[in-house]
């Protein structure tokens, strides 16, 4: 099962729903004791202003625009974090904290940047390798993006950086 934890304010719930919906078509989401979805991956996707309660779990943390503190036990060990480069909040909570990042944005040192939107198709760039949480590595390249609704631009890396992580194959593209 794949943790995905959402850092910021609860009522920034905007891409917390936009993030299950792009799931529910790869795997069974679990949200607020619920299950929907479909298909071969499985995802917990939980949420809280600050890092997770337990220090032991592994995933993916998610840090949100509204997310302004790193507050309580800090995660390490098996946790990834992905964040937009320019969430200065998020990159000082981070700092120190020895868990690894997948920044989203279009410097030249971030790990996903969006290169087209024309509604409702797009593409993300992988712009450098990385390891999803299973141990795969993931090459450089192009992601096509599908978008089945409006989408922030700048949420379409932050949710592929997610299901790269997840393990989700992008060669085909992803459907957001």
């Amino acid at each position: 099962m794949n943790r995905i934890y959402l850092c910021g304010k609860q009522e920034d719930i905007c891409l917390t729903l936009r993030l299950k919906k792009a799931l529910e078509h790869y795997g069974t989401v679990r949200y607020r004791g619920i299950a929907s979805g479909n298909g071969h991956h499985c995802f917990l996707l939980e949420e809280g202003e600050t890092w997770p309660d337990s220090y032991r779990e592994r995933g993916i943390l998610l840090l949100k625009n509204s997310f302004s503190s790193g507050k309580g036990t800090i995660p390490r060990k098996g946790w990834t974090a992905v964040l937009r480069s320019d969430h200065t909040a998020a990159i000082q909570a981070l700092q120190g904290t020895g868990i690894p990042a997948v920044t989203c944005g279009s410097a030249s040192r971030d790990s996903l940047s969006l290169s087209s939107w024309d509604f409702p198709q797009g593409a993300v760039s992988l712009l450098r390798g990385m390891a999803s949480l299973e141990g795969e590595t993931l090459e450089p390249g192009e992601i096509p993006v599908v978008m089945e609704g409006p989408c922030l631009r700048e949420w379409m890396p932050l949710l592929c950086g997610v299901l790269l992580l997840c393990g989700v194959p992008y060669t085909r593209g992803y459907r957001l």
